[in-house]
């Protein structure tokens, strides 16, 4: 058991520049909820004798440490050896009662004094004890209806809003600031309010790698709102997903290298963004809702078993890869909405049957068509044009490389009665062998 020699300084909140030195201020059992960074929860008792514990609680795991302290003036300096190094830090102390506020150079920490009736250590009762003013970044626990010990971290004091998240583990190499324990299996469902706050977000990295959850579902009256970066990052056996009507925010990465066959993107989202299912091998339908706005760069990319696609009407741009590598992918449509088709978006989808662009694309980028290993594209039998003008094509958007007229030779365009002729002498799309009006 390590030895840790604290000088703690302490004023109390007076309003008498005299320091307090009397042991008693600080006299009592005080509780330091992880936040940010932060490993462990961190319980400090003072007895009044100048001695007392330190202890780091991790789950059920508890490392305790003797402690001995005194007092003088509100400045402190404390310090302890760990594995033979000194690790000092400065501090200035406040006590109001129930917390005390450590800041200075060191890590800013806010203590809550335990009383009789609370009882840290049963998860069915918040980290941070009821009756105690909770801070944005503070953290508190509860169960799930399957009995799951899930965290939260405080959103928005004023508002009672918390986001799911806060409870870190170790996997390989990285600190996650997940909700659940990593081992957590099955079903789990995300409440819609805990201890009097409204659950409005999912927090980065929530459940990552959390390998072993098959069923996500959100209680009703759900008000969550966005699901962080990487909130369901690598969760393998994952399958399915019932989003919330609540729901506007996918984020990045949220279902990377997730397990998911269907999801059903809610009416409310507007953005889907970066490598939010990126490697999503098994998910072969997506069903968007009709608000969506913005689907970010390699969204779907490698998602190797979708085979039909239909983008809403209020997506203007089909960003740079967004179905990259989408091997099984056999039917593209856009809405009327989409104005540009980025670079690269079907790279690689060797099976893409039908591509049919809404009436209000201006411009397709280059290497929309593109395939690896010296592939090409036998499988484009038809692409339709609703518009009525040959829009801007950037060079190469079709050709495989500057040699292979595969698409110009094999696939039938199709555009608009009375448009062929136009598009017959428009540069690039010329270059189509069939053109056929609708």
């Amino acid at each position: 058991m390590k030895t840790i020699t604290f000088t703690i300084p302490c004023k109390i909140n007076d309003n008498s520049d005299e320091p307090n030195t009397e042991t008693k201020s600080i006299v009592g059992t005080w509780r330091y909820e992880r936040q940010g960074s932060a490993q462990y929860d961190v319980e400090y008792v003072f007895n009044a004798d100048g001695t007392g514990t330190h202890t780091f609680i991790n789950g059920s795991q508890k490392d305790v440490n003797e402690i001995t302290y005194t007092t003088s003036g509100n400045i402190l300096k404390y310090s302890y050896i760990d594995d033979g190094e000194t690790y000092v830090f400065t501090y200035t102390v406040s006590e109001d009662g129930k917390t005390l506020t450590l800041s200075g150079n060191g890590p800013s920490m806010t203590l809550h004094k335990k009383t009789n009736s609370d009882n840290f250590d049963n998860p069915d009762t918040p980290s941070t004890p009821d009756g105690i003013e909770r801070n944005v970044g503070d953290t508190l626990t509860a169960k799930t209806t399957e009995g799951v010990v899930m965290t939260f971290r405080v959103y928005n004091k004023d508002d009672k809003t918390v986001q799911v998240g806060g409870m870190q583990h170790y996997f390989l190499g990285t600190y996650y600031d997940t909700a659940v324990d990593i081992n957590t299996e099955g079903v789990v469902t995300i409440p819609s309010s805990v201890l009097g706050y409204k659950v409005v977000g999912i927090g980065e990295d929530a459940f990552s790698n959390c390998s072993k959850i098959t069923t996500v579902r959100f209680e009703e009256g759900s008000q969550v709102r966005i699901l962080g970066e990487g909130s369901f990052f690598g969760c393998e056996s994952l399958v399915t997903c019932y989003l919330p009507d609540s729901l506007k925010y996918i984020c990045g990465s949220a279902f990377d290298s997730s397990g998911l066959k269907s999801i059903t993107i809610p009416k409310g989202v507007v953005l889907i963004d970066e490598a939010a299912f990126y490697r999503c091998y098994h998910l072969s339908n997506v069903f968007f809702g009709s608000e969506l706005e913005t689907i970010g760069y390699l969204a779907f990319g490698e998602c190797t078993s979708l085979d039909n696609i239909v983008i809403p009407e209020h997506v203007e741009k089909i960003q740079s890869g967004t179905f990259a590598n989408c091997r099984a992918l056999t039917h593209f449509k856009t809405g009327n909405g989409v104005k540009e088709i980025g670079v690269g978006v079907f790279h690689d989808c060797p099976n893409l049957d039908v591509l049919e662009l809404g009436r209000n694309v201006y411009r397709i980028k280059e290497s929309c068509l593109s395939f690896r290993n010296g592939e090409t594209s036998t499988k484009v039998k038809v692409i339709k044009c609703l518009s009525p003008y040959p829009f801007e094509l950037d060079e190469n958007a079709f050709l495989i490389n500057q040699k292979d007229y595969t698409i110009y030779n094999n696939t039938k365009l199709v555009v608009p009665r009375g448009c062929k002729s136009a598009y017959r002498n428009a540069v690039g799309w010329n270059l189509f062998k069939t053109i056929e009006e609708e």
